[in-house]
């Protein structure tokens, strides 16, 4: 049982209570407490057994239906993304052939060059 060892201590001295081996005043003694907090604590140890003993569905639980719904609608999200992507390629495809299938012979047009007279740098004749 993974629990410290007071606590292990304690819990087998309540159970020794109820089984009638210790009175509660031995109690007390042996956990170093007064009745007020033996009570307590005892109250505390049956409400945590009695709701361990709750039947519970056989199986294993479903999985939080939130966590599903956040999962999904991310799927979602993206998957529209990606659509809307799909169709804007095929737009600029229809629209503008030449930039996804360039003409033959041609290759695509560089950044502009200057094409007009040769500079002349000072102390230079051409």
């Amino acid at each position: 049982m993974p629990a410290s060892p007071q606590a292990r201590h304690r819990l087998a001295v309540i159970l020794r209570t109820i089984a009638a081996e210790m009175t509660v005043g031995e109690a007390c003694v042996a956990l170093g407490i007064g009745e007020s907090r033996f009570h307590t604590l005892r109250k505390a140890v049956l409400r945590q057994a009695a709701g361990a003993l709750e039947p519970r569905p056989a199986g294993r639980p479903a999985a939080a239906p939130h966590e599903e719904l956040a999962a999904l609608q991310a799927r979602y999200a993206e998957l529209q993304e990606e659509l809307r992507a799909a169709i804007l390629r095929e737009e600029i495809a229809r629209v503008m052939p030449e930039i996804l299938h360039p003409p033959a012979g041609r290759a695509r047009a560089g950044p502009a060059r200057h094409r007009g007279k040769k500079s002349q740098h000072k102390g230079h004749r051409t």
